[in-house]
């Protein structure tokens, strides 16, 4: 626990640390971007916390000409061109382990959800104005101009600001993950034990529709899960059929690379930007049923998904 707040406050340093590098990162778009940009379709990989995302998230970043944020972006949230001017001068291939720890995966170059970045416009409590979602896709626009390429991006807490996000941009493309609901529940359980020490202390921001009050640690990652549901269904409803790739985690890991092929064809029939090439995915994942949780916890997590 100790090890994980340590960590935590050492990433928040070094992304502040970031602010310094802010005037080389306007050097460079306005430098190099702006005479020559052109404009991608970014992808949102969106889930519940707990629900598969990041697996699906290494997954679609073995895409050739697919982007992503890496550690080095991540920790440079407030130089992101910069950081992406790095990585294109030091490294010329991905770095791709399929091995993560609560959503942070291993590696320098490995694919990172930037949590530092997307809370720089999507606040922990009340409704994000509509220039920060604006000015949060141009910051988007401009990182993948840098690439020369679209970006696979992917951050639980999205799944908070669905509404807010299609208020501002109609266009973008998703993969939607749903995973068995008590496997994801005890799994979110676990985290939260975890991470805060406290089951009633959230890992991810809370969805718009989330309606419990209560003190039971069980109900109330319930309650997450379902309306996480809830909300990226209304949210599917204001899109059409194909802006979206819908996947289920269990269904995924048995045959991983048929859903790639799939989210390929069809990003690149919705955005007319072919991707057609991808590698180092295996055959299939070991499907993760959760951890064992007391007998009394599991009952009431069944009970509470069942109504």
């Amino acid at each position: 626990m100790r090890a994980l707040i340590f960590k935590r406050a050492v990433r928040r340093a070094v992304s502040y640390a970031s602010l310094i590098l802010s005037p080389l990162d306007w050097l460079i778009k306005f430098s190099t971007i702006k005479q020559s940009r052109k404009k991608y379709i970014p992808i949102f990989i969106v889930g519940a916390s707990r629900s598969g995302t990041t697996l699906v998230y290494q997954a679609v970043s073995c895409i050739h000409k697919l982007n992503y944020v890496n550690s080095i972006i991540s920790k440079m949230p407030y130089a992101p061109i910069f950081a992406i001017f790095i990585t294109k001068t030091l490294f010329s291939e991905k770095e791709i382990s399929f091995q993560s720890e609560y959503g942070i995966s291993s590696g320098l170059r490995a694919p990172q959800q930037g949590n530092e970045i997307w809370s720089r416009w999507l606040p922990k409590k009340g409704r994000p104005h509509k220039n920060k979602i604006n000015s949060m896709f141009h910051n988007i626009n401009d990182m993948q101009s840098a690439f020369n390429g679209p970006m696979a991006i992917k951050w639980p807490g999205f799944v908070a600001y669905l509404e807010d996000i299609r208020v501002v941009n109609a266009d973008a493309f998703y993969i939607f993950i749903e995973r068995d609901a008590i496997s994801n529940a005890k799994s979110i359980y676990k985290g939260r034990l975890d991470l805060n020490g406290n089951p009633l202390k959230t890992i991810s921001r809370i969805p718009r529709s989330y309606k419990y009050n209560g003190r039971s640690a069980a109900a109330s990652v319930c309650e997450y899960i379902k309306s996480s549901q809830r909300d990226i269904e209304n949210f599917k409803n204001h899109l059409c059929e194909s802006q979206f790739v819908n996947l289920k985690y269990e269904d995924f890991c048995k045959n991983p690379k048929q859903y790639i092929q799939k989210i390929m064809d069809r990003y690149s029939d919705y955005s007319g930007f072919r991707l057609e090439k991808f590698e180092g995915i295996p055959d299939s994942f070991r499907v993760s049923d959760g951890p064992r949780l007391p007998d009394d916890i599991e009952g009431e997590m069944q009970s509470y998904l069942k109504n």
